[in-house]
């Protein structure tokens, strides 16, 4: 994988002063008590993105509704930055995005902006014919259910204390949202990004979290879900080896696994997905390539 083709941080300008910020079409109509708002990942229907806040006075709660999703954000680096979901069935323009700021003393500041989403690019990408993976449907179903039954049950508070990172690196041999399909059948579409890395490489946690799953499954293999608060989940598949427990706290960059081929697969790879309140998403949109 190429950090580089990632997507950038999105940074439009809210004062002449503020230098760091160059123009963008995703924000209008800023507020006055928010000195900058950045973007990382395009606001898509169906991608999860990251949002920093730059506020100069003392707070003690930011939090924000959008679609119907409320996102709690926590500071980091001297900013307030949180992780929300654009919806797969939001609607194309111009969409409200409230700010609620709690001051110091209490006081709670509504700041309410408008925001861009913009179509989504087409995933043309097709896996066919490939044996190894028939029956995969039928056993990854049922382990979703499994898993998915978890996701409601998230930690209501964020346990992560700082940005996004790659749980290792390889190449990307099937990305997010690309179908798989096997004797001419459309058999589903992907819930997560491939990556291609040599047998044994340690996998990390994409961040702070609690160990919510730590088992072998017949299709995804040795799997780890990790639950990091807000109803956000990371998960981590086809491992030769799972190194954590459930119920174990991580922080980011901790090794939960190593690189294999278990369950349904044809090499050696990660297969890693995000889901956040209950929708699946690339985790690779909010992965900061600086």
């Amino acid at each position: 994988l190429s950090l580089a083709a990632l997507q950038p941080w999105f940074e439009p300008p809210l004062s002449a002063a503020d230098a760091d910020f160059p123009p963008s079409p995703l924000v209008s109509n800023a507020p006055q008590e928010i000195e900058s708002i950045k973007f990382l990942g395009q606001l898509s229907p169906g991608d999860p993105f990251a949002i920093a806040l730059g506020i100069s006075e003392p707070v003690s709660k930011v939090e924000a509704l959008f679609l119907g999703q409320t996102i709690v954000f926590q500071q980091i680096d001297g900013r307030f930055k949180g992780i929300g979901l654009v919806h797969q069935n939001a609607e194309i323009g111009d969409t409200d995005f409230q700010v609620l700021i709690t001051s110091s003393n209490g006081q709670v500041i509504k700041n309410t902006f408008k925001i861009k989403i913009t179509p989504r690019e087409n995933r043309s990408a097709l896996l066919k014919n490939n044996h190894a993976l028939k029956g995969i449907k039928d056993e990854q179903t049922d382990e979703r259910f499994d898993i998915e039954s978890l996701l409601s049950k998230s930690t209501l508070e964020p346990q992560w204390s700082a940005d996004f990172i790659m749980p290792a690196e390889g190449s990307v041999s099937f990305p997010f949202g690309a179908k798989m399909i096997l004797d001419g059948d459309d058999y589903y579409t992907h819930n997560g990004v491939d990556l291609s890395m040599p047998q044994g490489t340690p996998i990390k946690s994409t961040n702070a979290g609690r160990v919510a799953v730590s088992k072998s499954f017949p299709g995804y293999g040795n799997t780890v879900v990790i639950d990091h608060g807000g109803g956000i989940f990371s998960l981590y598949a086809h491992m030769q080896e799972c190194k954590v427990k459930v119920g174990q706290t991580v922080k980011a960059g901790d090794v939960i696994g190593l690189c294999g081929s278990t369950g349904k697969s044809t090499g050696p790879h990660l297969h890693w997905s995000l889901n956040i309140n209950g929708e699946y998403c690339d985790p690779l949109k909010i992965i900061d390539k600086r």
